[in-house]
């Protein structure tokens, strides 16, 4: 599931980049990630050679929020949401229970 939102994220970025009044500097935007939500930086992953897709999480708050930051140093959140749950890659994909997510 994390796959296909960060997929989503990746494919829906560059129109909420054009549209979007979320975006400013990428120190501005992450200060105020972590002072005002308390997250912190979780993920990073190389969109092409243009643009970075940064995950921020809480561990206390379980928000997360995905940014897309540009080669001029431009940032645009893309999603925000909460009850993140993450880890190492495929540690979600079974419950404790051991049913398949």
């Amino acid at each position: 599931m994390f796959k296909y939102l960060c997929t989503t994220c990746v494919v829906l970025a560059p129109s909420v980049l054009a549209a979007s009044d979320s975006c400013g500097p990428r120190a501005v935007i992450a200060d105020r990630l972590e002072a005002e939500f308390g997250e912190r930086l979780t993920a990073t992953g190389l969109q092409d050679e243009t643009q970075v897709m940064e995950i921020w999480t809480s561990q206390a708050t379980g928000s997360f929020t995905v940014l897309v930051t540009g080669a001029d140093g431009r940032s645009c959140v893309v999603a925000t949401g909460t009850d993140f749950l993450g880890g190492a890659p495929g540690a979600l994909a079974t419950r404790a229970s051991g049913a398949r997510l």
